[in-house]
């Protein structure tokens, strides 16, 4: 699995009293829309060869991608040791390719309508972002990748374990 490393913004040395003004996002596609997710959650980016990784449109409600929509895995950071024993935790989604990371303007970052967040049923839509586009600017989905509930089984309703990138050959 070839593998590309999203640095930590933690590992900079930008000293505390600095005011943060910008953020780094990974932006992708799911069909048409666009989204983004904070830097800080993702542990890198590799291939998507694992059958056993979640496609992450289904998961939140999307149509899944057409077969010819290439795609890459996303590893996902968590903020606690011990949640990641957990099997309902995902530690990996698949997602369409582009994959981008853009550093954004803090003031580009809008959250969701108070309407728009009662209604939603969907707890890992988090806001909009203003990306600049070749096509001009637009908005994207801000998402929280900790709270996309992993896969359940059709039969069960549990669980599945959640998949693992495997080491590298």
């Amino acid at each position: 699995m070839t593998e590309t490393h999203v640095p930590h913004p933690d590992s900079t040395s930008v000293p505390a009293t600095a005011p943060l003004t910008e953020i780094d996002m990974v932006a992708f596609r799911l069909g048409a829309q666009r989204f983004v997710v904070d830097a800080r959650q993702i542990r890198g980016i590799g291939e998507s060869t694992d059958p056993r990784v979640p496609a992450l449109a289904p998961l939140i409600g999307l149509p899944m991608p057409s077969a010819r929509a290439r795609e890459r895995a996303l590893q996902l950071r968590h903020a606690s040791a011990p949640e990641t024993d957990r099997p309902d935790t995902l530690h990996c989604v698949r997602v369409e390719e582009p994959v981008s990371l853009q550093t954004i303007p803090i003031d580009a970052l809008f959250p969701l309508p108070r309407l728009i967040t009662r209604l939603s049923t969907l707890p890992c839509v988090r806001g909009l972002a203003r990306l600049p586009d070749s096509t001009g600017p637009g908005f994207s989905v801000l998402l929280d990748l900790r709270r996309i509930p992993a896969p359940e089984t059709a039969s069960t309703g549990h669980a599945e374990p959640a998949a693992r990138p495997g080491p590298t050959a």
